[in-house]
C-alpha cells in the first residue's frame, strides 16, 4: 500500500506536506505511511479515498481503477481534451446540471437561434441585392426618359 500512496501523491503532483495537510496529518506522519513504517488507519484510508476520489479497493489491494469516475473528474478530462477555458467549462458544467427537460429546452433554443442566423442574409448578399435593385431602377429610369 505504501507504494500506491506514493503513486497517488505523485499523480496529483503534490508534496508530502501538501498531501498530508489535505488529509489533516503532518508531513512526517504521511511520510511514515509512504515508507511503510506505519500502516494508515482505516479512517485515514477512507478519508484519502473520499478527498481524492481514489478507489479503496485499488489502494488496499491494487485491483481495479485507481480513481473513481465522478462528474467532476470527467468534466476535467473534457476540459483537458478539448482545451476549454474557464467560461466554457462553467457552461458545460451548468448544462450537465440541468434536468433532461432543461437540457432539451436549451438544445431547442440553440437550434432555433442557429436556424434564424442561417436564414439571415450576409452583408455581401445585402449589398449585392441593393446593387441589383439600384441597377434595375436606373434601367427603368433610362427607358422612361428615352
Amino acid at each position: 500500500m505504501n507504494e500506491r500512496l506514493k503513486y497517488i501523491r505523485k499523480c496529483l503532483n503534490k508534496t508530502q506536506k501538501e498531501f498530508g495537510g489535505a488529509l489533516g496529518v503532518s508531513r512526517d506522519t504521511y511520510a511514515s505511511y509512504e515508507t511503510g513504517r506505519v500502516i494508515p488507519s482505516d479512517t485515514f484510508i477512507q478519508l484519502l479515498c473520499s478527498v481524492f476520489n481514489v478507489s479503496e479497493e485499488w489502494l488496499r489491494n491494487g485491483k481495479g481503477d485507481i480513481f473513481i469516475k465522478t462528474k467532476r473528474n470527467i468534466l476535467d478530462e473534457l476540459v483537458t481534451a478539448h482545451g476549454l477555458n474557464e467560461r466554457e467549462k462553467a457552461i458545460v458544467a451548468a448544462f450537465l446540471d440541468l434536468t433532461p427537460e432543461g437540457r432539451a429546452g436549451v438544445i431547442e433554443y440553440i437550434e432555433k437561434a442557429s436556424n434564424n442566423l442561417a436564414g439571415t442574409p450576409s452583408r455581401e448578399d445585402i449589398i449585392a441585392g441593393d446593387i441589383a435593385a439600384t441597377e434595375k431602377k436606373i434601367a427603368e429610369k433610362v427607358k422612361t426618359e428615352i
